[in-house]
C-alpha cells in the first residue's frame, strides 16, 4: 500500500511540474512541417551615409522608432538601439526588436536614425520612415550631414 502512494505521488508531481512551464502556446517541433517557430517582430535594414567621409571610431549609431500620435512635440520612444561604430564605415546594419511594441489603428510611428560624436549629432535621417504595423520589416535609412554652426562666445 505504501508503494502505491509513493508512485502515485511521483506521477502526480511529474504531471504538475511538466504542465507548469507550458504557456499555452504551441511548442515548435524540429522537422515538423505542421508547426512553425514564431520569431519576435523586428525592424532591420541598412543605414547609409550620403557623404563620402570617414566616420570616427568612437561615433555611435542610434536607430529609434517613435510614436507621434500625441501631436506635435509629444513623442514616445517605442524602441531604440544604440551601437558604437568602432571604426566601421557605411553602410551599417541594424536590428530593432519590436517585442512588446503595440500600434493602435490611429497610431503613427516614425523610424529615424542619427550618428553622434561626443554627444553632438553629426548625421541624421534624410527623411522620416513611417511604420504602419508591428511586423518584421526591412527599412533602409539614408543619413545626411548636420551642418555645424559655430556659436559666438562673449568676451570676458
Amino acid at each position: 500500500m505504501k508503494t502505491k502512494h509513493v508512485l502515485g505521488g511521483l506521477l502526480i508531481s511529474l504531471a504538475v511540474t511538466s504542465c507548469a512551464s507550458h504557456s499555452g502556446a504551441p511548442v515548435p517541433v524540429a522537422n515538423d512541417p505542421t508547426t512553425q517557430a514564431v520569431a519576435p517582430f523586428q525592424l532591420s535594414g541598412s543605414v547609409f551615409v550620403r557623404q563620402r567621409m570617414a566616420i570616427p571610431a568612437n561615433a555611435a549609431l542610434t536607430v529609434t522608432l517613435s510614436d507621434i500620435s500625441g501631436g506635435p512635440g509629444k513623442t514616445k520612444v517605442l524602441a531604440q538601439r544604440v551601437q558604437t561604430l568602432s571604426g566601421k564605415q557605411s553602410p551599417f546594419s541594424y536590428v530593432l526588436p519590436l517585442q512588446g511594441v503595440q500600434l493602435g489603428t490611429g497610431s503613427q510611428a516614425l523610424l529615424t536614425a542619427a550618428i553622434t560624436l561626443n554627444g553632438k549629432v553629426i548625421f541624421t535621417s534624410e527623411t522620416l520612415q513611417p511604420i504602419t504595423s508591428v511586423a518584421s520589416q526591412k527599412k533602409d535609412i539614408n543619413l545626411v550631414a548636420v551642418p555645424q554652426v559655430a556659436l559666438p562666445v562673449a568676451a570676458q
